[in-house]
């Protein structure tokens, strides 16, 4: 491994942004460690860039991002540059008609596994002279959607942990965007 060599870590890749920036770090020479559920879904990203690695990882399974950080620190031999938590899930309910198992499992893959990923990965990017955390919001954090409410709720969850990151001196960027298509 080069020490040159910088290093990000993208949470879901198979498409949309995340494959987006898959690509758009790859280009700019940086090594992506990218996500997904399941890897094969990222088979065109490796096979058209060398600089593109796969990794399996499950957002509703904590153990899983725990084996992901140990794969990840002897990868990059104990560092991480960028932190890109973009993964996430959608539920479509009106606020009172939510199903409390749906809206767990939201909240789990949208706010708690971004914690849990932060919380392991803080450690590797401290390591690094540039180490930063971009998380990939959604403007419904501020702008309520009918339909979404337990969606809008994660979001806004999302939003507080970032500011909350910068106050213990983590480099931290939220980019909350629009509505968009998958691709």
């Amino acid at each position: 491994m080069s020490k040159t060599t910088s290093f990000a870590l993208i949470t879901g890749c198979s498409s949309g942004i995340g494959k987006k920036l898959a690509i758009a770090f790859a280009e700019r020479g940086v090594t992506v460690l990218a996500t997904a559920r399941r890897t094969e879904s990222l088979s065109e990203l490796t096979s058209k860039f060398n600089n593109i690695e796969a990794f399996p990882l499950e957002l509703g399974n904590l153990a899983s991002i725990d084996e992901l950080k140990e794969t990840v620190s002897k990868r990059t031999g104990g560092r991480l540059d960028f932190l890109v938590n973009n993964a996430g899930t959608h539920y479509a309910s009106t606020a009172m008609d939510v199903q409390m198992e749906e809206v767990i499992q939201l909240f789990q893959v949208n706010v708690f596994a971004v914690m849990r990923i932060c919380q392991v990965f803080v450690p590797l990017l401290r390591r690094s002279i540039r180490g930063r955390i971009v998380q990939i919001g959604s403007v419904t954090r501020d702008i309520p959607v009918v339909w979404q409410g337990a969606y809008n709720a994660s979001k806004a969850a999302l939003s507080q942990y970032s500011k909350t990151l910068r106050l213990v001196r983590t480099s931290c960027i939220a980019i909350f965007h629009n509505y968009l298509t998958d691709e």
